[in-house]
């Protein structure tokens, strides 16, 4: 499991049936918990929340259709709700997350 990759999650109470997440904390941390922090991919854009990241599908993310990384909803899953690996994210699609993230959690 690597920032910036997007898997399938269910249960902890993310979602009943497999949805796309990425991987957002540190691979060191990632590898000493059985817990990772992830940000829940949506095809709603949310006007009202802007600080949501566009997601264009393409080959090496594996997705079907535009979505949005929730960058207002982190959450913390154990690694056993991951289900299948699905792709991954560009660093430049990366870091305007990280960008937003600083938004959401008010550091300056």
């Amino acid at each position: 499991m690597k920032r910036g990759e997007i898997w399938t999650v269910t249960g902890s109470g993310y979602a009943q049936k497999p949805r796309p997440a990425i991987i957002i904390q540190s691979e060191q941390i990632t590898r000493d918990f059985d817990s990772v922090v992830i940000i829940g991919l949506t095809s709603n854009q949310n006007s009202t929340t802007p600080i949501r990241v566009p997601i264009m599908p393409d080959t090496s993310n594996g997705l079907k259709a535009l979505s949005y990384a929730m960058t207002e909803k982190p959450l913390t899953v154990k690694k056993t709700d991951l289900g299948k690996l699905v792709g991954h994210i560009t660093q430049l699609q990366l870091r305007d997350i990280e960008r937003s993230l600083l938004i959401v959690l008010g550091i300056n």
